[in-house]
């Protein structure tokens, strides 16, 4: 049975889309047969690792209403990983044509429940039969509390909370997990991310007991636990400033940023986030013995 995991913040620049990427990355190494929506359809990001295919069709227009073929819409990007791999890697992207964004958010206030409908459909339904055959979907949402960002909660079985670790993120998460739990109730994991390595092992500082002292605990909810810590990296960041630097050179094509878990497995960045996926996974199987 297909699952389902839900990558949100509860405001922007928490570095969402570029965990979501590298987990989705990493199952399908694993074996999996994965689907990757960019769900951020006011503001989308994944156009940077996986430039469009002309040839096919956006989630933007999809959520307008327009009938699109799936296999035009949803398509193979397992190329894109740097290794010989079980698995399979699609991805659905959303436009950044600013036309197309301001007609999605000009529609009608029957829009988030036709978005819903649409999104269980392909969620559960479509991507479950051939070709995709899917064991699981991550949707890198919108921030915040938004409609659309409530829908992609409401068809996840898991959900990612990423905040930094600063005041402002730890209160914003707890505000939003107030809100989500009320009726929803998605197993969640918080994870700290952009976290200085040297933090791990400060003296007297615990990551995991200031996180559920300040969040998990004041929400008092069985299913919400410590998912982990995301480590800053230096060589990350550098790789990121060189990405922009090389699509300025290319004057026909877009080239997509590095899976840099993929491509540097011995840094920081790649080592943290292959540990919170493994303890992901190892819950994963043990809900499924109970």
């Amino acid at each position: 049975m297909v699952k389902t995991i839900a990558v949100h913040s509860h405001k922007g620049g928490t570095g969402k889309s570029i965990i979501a990427v590298n987990i989705a990355s990493l199952l399908a190494v694993k074996g999996y047969r994965v689907v990757l929506l960019d769900m951020d359809l006011a503001a989308p990001t994944l156009q940077t690792y996986f430039p469009y295919d002309p040839s096919k069709r956006t989630l933007t227009e999809y959520f307008l209403g327009e009938d699109i073929p799936l296999q035009d819409l949803i398509y193979d990007v397992s190329n894109k990983i740097p290794l010989k791999i079980e698995g399979k890697l699609f991805v659905g992207l959303s436009s950044i044509e600013g036309g197309l964004i301001s007609k999605i958010d000009q529609r009608g206030r029957t829009a988030p429940l036709n978005d819903l409908y649409r999104l269980i459909g392909l969620v559960r339904n479509k991507l479950v039969e051939k070709p995709w055959n899917v064991d699981f979907v991550v949707l890198d949402t919108s921030p915040g509390v938004s409609m659309g960002s409530i829908n992609n909660v409401a068809v996840a079985e898991y959900l990612f909370i990423i905040q930094k670790l600063i005041n402002a993120d730890l209160a914003g998460t707890v505000e939003l997990l107030k809100i989500i739990h009320q009726s929803l109730r998605p197993n969640t994991a918080i994870l700290v991310n952009q976290l200085p390595e040297k933090f791990l092992t400060h003296e007297g500082m615990n990551i995991r007991e200031l996180v559920e002292e300040k969040v998990i605990k004041p929400l008092n909810r069985p299913n919400i636990w410590f998912g982990g810590v995301v480590i800053h990296d230096e060589h990350l960041i550098e790789q990121e400033i060189e990405y922009v630097y090389e699509s300025i050179k290319q004057d026909k094509e877009m080239i997509g940023r590095e899976i840099y878990t993929l491509k540097f497995p011995d840094l920081p960045f790649s080592k943290s986030i292959k540990q919170v996926l493994e303890a992901f996974l190892k819950k994963v199987e043990e809900e499924e013995g109970n």
